[in-house]
């Protein structure tokens, strides 16, 4: 019998041999090579911020992007400082401008004012309680009614 080696195939490369083909393909302009990168791209598992960022930095059609940052604004919680970092500024503050207006009264015209009966001391205890990591912290109004729930579904904390 004969003994064939396995040819090497494209198909079966890794998360990061994809992304360095992709980095050779918009170096050298080869645009076909750099979306079958991309395709094969879409195949793998990765995080979703590592792939934002892989889209991003090889100025991926954005129409790929859509999706990605649907599901980052479509998520409970907010982007964390490493998160926001990680995106870079200008995609952290689409990201955070993006769930606001998701979140806002569509009567306000994509704005989300605050509840009503909050006061300013109590946006003062939020901001400190989100600048010393302390996520320990009521919301109340003047008349001693707590907000904390309204504080949490309508302005994502």
């Amino acid at each position: 019998m004969f003994a064939f080696k396995r040819r090497y195939s494209l198909y079966d490369w890794n998360t990061e041999d994809w992304a360095t083909l992709l980095a050779l393909a918009v170096k050298w302009g080869f645009d076909q090579v750099k979306e079958l990168a991309v395709c094969e791209l879409v195949k793998k598992d990765m995080p979703l911020l590592t792939r934002i960022g892989l889209y991003q930095r090889f100025n991926i059609d954005s129409a790929r992007l859509v999706p990605l940052y649907a599901e980052l604004c479509s998520r409970p919680d907010t982007l964390d400082e490493e998160e926001a970092e990680a995106l870079g500024l200008k995609t952290a503050v689409l990201v955070f401008r993006a769930r606001e207006r998701l979140r806002a009264v569509l009567s306000n015209e994509g704005k989300s004012p605050l509840p009503l009966g909050l006061e300013k001391d109590d946006v003062h205890r939020v901001i400190i309680s989100l600048l010393t990591g302390s996520d320990a912290f009521v919301v109340t109004s003047k008349t001693g009614e707590n907000l904390e729930p309204l504080m949490g579904s309508h302005l994502g904390y």
